[in-house]
């Protein structure tokens, strides 16, 4: 699925080399204050007791625009039973939210080095604010469950069954969070449900293709531990 591809994949959205070599400078200590590490010039993570990563990255749209985004989710690098953790870049981001600024919007000031530093200041005490009490609310790997069903819903919907490959990157993710919560036979049918729907797409795009080759190893690791 196009959308939820960009969405899981986030993080990996184009950071311009004049924004981030400023970003970099001014966010480095911010984010290691917050006992985050790099692993990007503008993107941030450290990891949860449970598992998972909080992450936070900044993103500028385009090389000419005076405005730039910050974002916080959850990242998960090791979601595929017995396969080896993906790489944060590559790490689906399973729930996300946007910092908000004062007026209530999501852009900060990025026109000069002056302003990004004027912006790095107001995002260090709204993340305090915004995104820790955020983080804060997940300590189980069946709270982001929980949540995740809820954001993903239309996704997940029993109503709409094998009508779109669309379906099959939440699908598949939401069973794999489902194994993570110590329920594998409700993991079982959703990776099935999952590798249905791409199976039955006549042309599959690359993300697809590797989605498709994850599901089937853990299906097949799942079966195995049956016996």
């Amino acid at each position: 699925m196009k959308n939820h591809a960009r969405l899981s994949n986030i993080m990996n959205t184009r950071d311009y080399r004049r924004f981030s070599r400023v970003a970099q400078a001014r966010f480095r200590p911010l984010a290691e204050q917050l006992g985050y590490t790099p692993f990007g010039s503008t993107r941030f993570a450290r990891l949860h007791p449970a598992g998972w990563h909080e992450v936070f990255w900044l993103h500028s749209g385009c090389p000419d625009e005076d405005a730039f985004s910050v974002y916080y989710g959850i990242a998960a690098t090791a979601l595929y039973p017995s396969q080896p953790p993906l790489p944060l870049q590559q790490a689906p981001v399973l729930l996300h939210q946007v910092l908000r600024n004062s007026a209530g919007a999501s852009g900060f000031g990025c026109a000069s080095r002056a302003q990004v530093s004027t912006s790095a200041q107001a995002i260090a005490q709204l993340y305090r604010q915004q995104a820790l009490p955020w983080f804060a609310r997940f300590t189980r790997w069946q709270d982001i469950t929980s949540e995740y069903a809820q954001r993903q819903n239309q996704w997940l919907s029993q109503t709409q069954p094998d009508q779109h490959d669309t379906f099959a990157a939440p699908q598949a993710f939401y069973g794999l969070l489902l194994l993570k919560t110590g329920q594998p036979d409700a993991a079982h049918r959703w990776l099935q449900q999952s590798r249905r729907l791409l199976l039955g797409s006549e042309k599959r795009e690359n993300w697809q293709e590797a989605l498709l080759q994850d599901i089937t190893r853990a299906l097949n690791k799942l079966t195995t531990s049956k016996h």
